[in-house]
């Protein structure tokens, strides 16, 4: 049981919540988790983060768990059975990676979609669109010398890009 979670409805019936989870090779999420019966996440790919709210795991591809009545996890006579729940980033939130890379934006269904905000340790950074777990769309990327260039990029390719001013020279 997690307690000091803040759980509400959304307009597709899901259940959100904002949580701080940290996986054991060192990554660490904070932010909104979308919890659905795993039927109806079944759509979306298993590689993306998920985590199981209830049993302790080091997979982060695993994000299936029994939900349910949270009282009585033995089932008890006249209780629910267990329902197959999935757990996935959903919303807005911080991802860091044991790398030292950093993602703050917009997740959906356990990917970064929408606006966010990359960085890496050396200094490099991305600012702008992502769709499905890739830079997607319109964004300004600064390289490690401070340069910055107007990017539009394609399923996390490059396309286009525009060399802009140097900051702060």
């Amino acid at each position: 049981m997690i307690f000091g979670v803040i759980c509400y409805k959304t307009q597709d019936l899901a259940s959100l919540e904002r949580d701080r989870v940290a996986w054991q090779n060192g990554d660490v999420y904070y932010g909104s988790w979308k919890i659905m019966p795993a039927a109806a996440a079944a759509g979306g790919s298993s590689s993306h983060y998920g985590l199981p709210s209830q049993v302790a795991t080091q997979d982060k591809n695993s994000a299936a768990f029994a939900g349910g009545n949270a009282l009585n996890a033995q089932n008890a006579p006249g209780s629910q059975p267990p329902v197959a729940l999935q757990r996935k980033m959903h919303g807005s939130g911080v991802f860091k990676y044991a790398s030292g890379d950093y993602y703050q934006g917009d997740f959906k269904n356990g990917m970064r979609h929408g606006y966010g905000e990359y960085y890496w340790p050396n200094g490099m950074r991305y600012y702008g669109e992502w769709r499905s777990d890739q830079r997607d769309g319109r964004g300004i990327f600064y390289d490690q010398s401070g340069r910055r260039s107007d990017d539009t990029y394609t399923k996390d390719k490059k396309s286009c890009s525009i060399p802009l001013e140097k900051v702060g020279g």
